[in-house]
């Protein structure tokens, strides 16, 4: 038991495990060469983060949309990394 009451134990539904890891592997760091650039996605990577561990299923659908309409996901989109992988699949 913390302070704030009993703890409750995290168990989300694989809809939302699945939501997390699509939106994690979008959003990954490792994938960027520029340093402004990657610290922008570890930004939006914490912002994933504590949305999962909170349960939010509609704060990550918003992180999602708002990635999906961003420029930056063309670019990732049309990567040459991401090119080659859609070939190799």
């Amino acid at each position: 038991m913390n302070e704030d009451g009993p703890s409750r134990k995290f168990a989300p539904s694989e809809a939302l495990k699945k939501l997390y890891r699509d939106l994690a592997k979008l959003v990954h760091t490792g994938k960027f060469l520029d340093e402004a650039e990657k610290a922008r996605h570890d930004i939006l990577m914490a912002r994933v983060s504590k949305a999962y561990e909170e349960g939010d299923e509609e704060a990550l659908r918003e992180i999602l949309n708002q990635w999906e309409s961003s420029p930056e996901c063309s670019r990732v989109k049309a990567s040459p990394q991401n090119l080659f992988a859609s070939f190799a699949r």
